[in-house]
């Protein structure tokens, strides 16, 4: 397989520990820019999910803190290397995290201040994404990782907000209306600071 859909040329397959089909991807009109490419075959998702794509598309791609991944395209397979494709799959791409570090191998030389910082910034990750109405789901060592970029390390989310169990080890957010209350305030009780 060289291209899918006339748009993403394969590279390599994307060894990310994910099962399924899962391809590193040059995209074609976004000048080379690279990408994951993953086929999401309507027997390894749950029912929902392709409309739940469909519908929060548009808020998943406006998504945009540096520690998450991107979600940059969904749709279906209309060819691969120019032939068209008779069986109903999908494609979801988004950005493309280089090998990295997972934050417990990172950290195994950080000191109590490192540790801190990488613990707070997570934390400006997650409440990003809080406060635009998403739960992270499995927040594990897997999930968390530590990428070298142009202005030193940060931590970065390295799995995309996706629905569902669409892979077993992809994550699976919540959409949520509540905001947090503290059990002071539920008590009505003074909020103590910490909370």
């Amino acid at each position: 397989m060289d291209c899918i859909n006339r748009r993403y040329q394969v590279i390599d397959h994307a060894h990310d520990g994910s099962p399924g089909l899962c391809y590193l991807v040059e995209d074609l009109l976004q000048e080379g820019k690279r990408a994951v490419l993953r086929i999401l075959s309507p027997e390894t998702i749950q029912p929902g999910v392709v409309n739940y794509l469909r519908r929060e598309l548009p808020a998943l791609k406006n998504l945009t803190h540096p520690g998450i991944v991107h979600i940059y395209d969904f749709g279906l397979v209309q060819n691969i290397d120019g032939h068209r494709v008779l069986s109903r799959q999908y494609y979801l791409t988004h950005e493309y995290v280089p090998p990295s570090k997972s934050v417990l191998q990172a950290g195994a030389d950080w000191t109590h201040r490192d540790i801190a910082d990488a613990a707070v910034e997570l934390c400006h990750v997650l409440g990003y994404l809080h406060a635009m109405g998403y739960v992270y789901g499995r927040l594990d060592d897997s999930s968390v990782a530590v990428v070298d970029g142009r202005t030193g390390s940060t931590i970065k989310l390295t799995r995309p907000m996706l629905p569902g169990d669409i892979e077993s080890a992809i994550l699976k957010p919540q959409k949520v209306n509540m905001q947090f209350v503290s059990p002071d305030s539920l008590r009505q009780d003074r909020p103590d600071p910490a909370a």
